[in-house]
């Protein structure tokens, strides 16, 4: 088995989701109004939804769309920092618990 796919398998599964996802969010059209959405409630037909927003909010933030990423959702900022913070806090137990030396 590679080395890569030890490595994957190893890592927590949680720690790959959220990287995924940043990289997915990173990757789609935010200035596309017309964009297909990841939202199962827009997707559904339903007209709001108190996450409206928060991907492409997120997605405008790390493309350095801070006023616009500010209007798109309010909260894409701060969702933003708990998954940085999540991600690295789930980093650090990797390491430790592996007992990689960097």
């Amino acid at each position: 088995m590679s080395k890569f796919k030890q490595l994957l398998k190893s890592l927590p599964l949680e720690l790959i989701i959220w990287v995924v996802a940043l990289i997915v969010l990173y990757h789609l059209d935010v200035h596309d109004k017309e964009a297909n959405s990841l939202c199962p409630i827009h997707s559904a037909g339903l007209g709001w939804c108190p996450g409206c927003g928060l991907g492409r909010a997120i997605g405008l933030l790390m493309h350095g769309y801070v006023s616009e990423s500010i209007e798109m959702h309010w909260f894409g900022i701060p969702t933003f920092l708990v998954l940085l913070y999540r991600i690295l806090n789930l980093f650090i137990l990797y390491i430790q618990s592996s007992k990689i030396k960097i």
